[in-house]
């Protein structure tokens, strides 16, 4: 078993195409399968199966590319470090798109701007993929939030992947709606989730299904309607000229039109907004001073 093979098989296993898998690592088809079968060979059983819609994982296979790419991700950080003590690194996903993410991302690049060089991002993705690019220490941290109940169930899956869950903030979570609502005519005070049955309601596409799983798996939000957004400019942008609604907490100052909404508490809703990092190792300055620059942005949102 060499690197190279295992290169292969974490690239296979994103594509499940042999031929993808060659293309983005620009050698030939028949050299990645070649590589993969000596390796299924070597470890005694097979990582993929062929099928007529392309390959799919075994159960040894998931388990054996789990570690492959936790293996190969270290090997191509370890193949583009250079010993350069002035380059600030840090690599943040988030599944909580909130407007104090992103300036706190902001302000973190202005004080860093003046150094010889950056190699800083700030990437968007669900759940799973939060958990999944800590664990593969593709992000230094991840940025999420769940209500009480998730919280109970995520903290136990990132447990067994040796990752701590810290906590930054427990925000009330609210109905966001334009002040023109319909709703709003028999005032602010009587408005509920169950009477927004018959508006869309605007949450985003990379969260589908895991955005807030209680409120939905209790059906507190009950429409047929969905309109499904990547952007928070886009979601405030619906929110603020049409009759639908989002769900979401308290808006940053900053947000733009922001002074066009009425955010109506949800009772006994909370939100906690955690960061995720490995149990084991030190995080670097660069993601200890962004957590800081986040914890005053969510200090804002009271």
């Amino acid at each position: 078993m060499n690197i190279q093979q295992l290169e292969y098989a974490a690239e296979a296993s994103r594509t499940l195409s042999f031929s993808a898998a060659a293309e983005n690592l620009f050698v030939s088809q028949p050299n990645i399968s070649r590589a993969i079968s000596s390796l299924e060979a070597e470890l005694g059983y097979q990582i993929f199966l062929h099928t007529n819609q392309g390959l799919i994982l075994t159960e040894e296979g998931e388990y054996f590319i789990q570690h492959a790419e936790i293996i190969a991700e270290q090997l191509r950080q370890i193949k583009g470090s250079r010993l350069d003590k002035s380059c600030r690194r840090l690599n943040i996903i988030s599944s909580f798109n909130h407007t104090a993410v992103s300036e706190a991302f902001i302000k973190l690049c202005r004080e860093y701007e003046s150094h010889k060089r950056l190699d800083i991002s700030m990437a968007s993705g669900n759940v799973k993929t939060v958990i999944n690019d800590v664990y593969l220490n593709k992000s230094h941290i991840g940025i999420t939030a769940f209500d009480d109940k998730a919280m109970a169930l995520y903290r136990e899956v990132v447990k067994a992947k040796n990752i701590s869950m810290i906590p930054l903030k427990k925000l009330h979570l609210n109905i966001n709606l334009r002040k023109e609502h319909p709703v709003l005519k028999n005032g602010i005070e009587n408005v509920t989730l169950d009477m927004l049955k018959d508006y869309a309601h605007i949450s985003y596409d990379f969260n589908r299904g895991d955005e807030y799983p209680s409120l939905l798996y209790m059906d507190m939000i009950d429409t047929y309607k969905h309109i499904f957004v990547h952007d928070k400019e886009t979601r405030r942008r619906l929110v603020s000229s049409t009759n639908a609604f989002s769900v979401g907490c308290m808006q940053h100052p900053s947000a733009n039109d922001h002074s066009n909404w009425v955010s109506i508490r949800i009772p006994e809703v909370c939100c906690n907004v955690v960061y995720l990092k490995k149990s084991t190792g030190k995080l670097p300055d660069e993601a200890l001073r962004y957590i800081e620059l986040l914890e005053q942005e969510l200090s804002s949102l009271e």
